[in-house]
């Protein structure tokens, strides 16, 4: 039931800031129906790939070497 306004919509109203917390989880969750859905009917993801996010630039995105840092660290 939000309006769905722009930045310069929210700022016009007098906000400083607007959060759209749930914005990337709705589209992380179509994103993951989608897939399921042509994995059930193709049995592969090879025709996706387009859409998947590549193994280097995951772990770059999550911080994987610096918490492999940090583990070899605690050891």
């Amino acid at each position: 039931k939000t309006p769905l306004l722009s930045r310069d919509e929210v700022q016009e109203l007098g906000y400083a800031i607007a959060l759209y917390p749930t914005t990337t989880l709705f589209a992380a969750a179509r994103s993951a129906r989608e897939l399921a859905a042509a994995l059930k009917t193709d049995g592969t993801s090879r025709e996706s790939l387009d859409q998947l996010m590549e193994f280097g630039e995951l772990n770059e995105l999550l911080g994987l070497s610096r918490w492999q840092e940090e583990e070899r660290g605690a050891l």
